[in-house]
């Protein structure tokens, strides 16, 4: 994924929507690939028509659940859960719900936790 480029800071440490940051008015223009949008919304818009972005969910999300680095042999599980993403509308709770029915989510085994 290519990062975003330009001051995107439009929420603060708990997440709430500030329109000044020390006593500065909050630019929220940035640019993504080439493609110019103001605030979050705008941005939103961008990243779901992204397919790129939508399989970078998918690979973060299942590896996350299954708490380990995802292989070249979970690429057909990516697949399947990228798939189901882009079928719920791209949204998260269609995202964990895919990751949850996936097989390797299923019948993972619980790594020992060290010592």
């Amino acid at each position: 994924m290519q990062a975003v480029v330009g001051r995107v800071p439009f929420d603060d440490a708990a997440g709430a929507w500030r329109e000044v940051d020390n006593g500065s008015p909050v630019d929220a223009a940035g640019n993504f690939r080439g493609v110019a949008f103001e605030g979050p919304r705008q941005l939103a818009t961008i990243l779901k028509g992204d397919p790129a972005f939508a399989e970078c969910m998918s690979r973060k999300a299942l590896a996350y659940g299954l708490g380990r680095e995802l292989t070249d042999a979970d690429c057909p599980v990516v697949r399947s859960v990228d798939q189901r993403f882009a079928q719920g509308g791209h949204r998260l709770p269609e995202l964990l719900v895919a990751v949850a029915m996936s097989e390797s989510f299923r019948n993972r085994c619980p790594v020992p936790a060290e010592p």
